[in-house]
């Protein structure tokens, strides 16, 4: 892992995949990524989608900005109609980072903005503005 990057292996019955994740400073751009599996054959499938940030400061750094607390953020979550419908109640892992929202598509400019990423145990995953 570095400033740039985090990444990590998981081992399956065809060998390894590989999960990169960009990240703008020390945060993760959440909807940034590449997965490559790798086979004894070498890659055999590359997707994801990746961005190229441009020179700016970090929201995060801004200080004039300011980060909603996490316990905003449960509360936000704890009442949140979608999450009630799905029935999502565990909770796995919480992140701070950026989005953009614009996953899968082709574009040429897209706005990262900060938010909490909340993981639950049924797979479904939460976003909520962290300003």
């Amino acid at each position: 892992e570095n400033n740039m990057l985090s990444s990590y292996a998981a081992e399956n019955d065809d060998g390894y995949t590989v999960y990169i994740n960009q990240k703008i400073d020390k945060y993760s751009l959440l909807d940034s990524y590449f997965e490559a599996q790798v086979t004894k054959n070498g890659i055999t499938r590359l997707y994801g989608s990746w961005f190229v940030p441009s020179s700016g400061q970090s929201a995060f750094s801004n200080d004039t900005a300011r980060v909603k607390p996490i316990t905003s953020i449960l509360l936000d979550f704890a009442r949140d109609d979608s999450r009630i419908k799905n029935g999502s109640d565990t909770i796995l892992q919480i992140d701070l980072g950026y989005i953009t929202g614009e996953k899968n598509t082709h574009h040429t400019f897209a706005t990262a903005v900060p938010v909490w990423r909340i993981r639950c145990s049924d797979g479904k995953e939460y976003f909520f503005e962290a300003r």
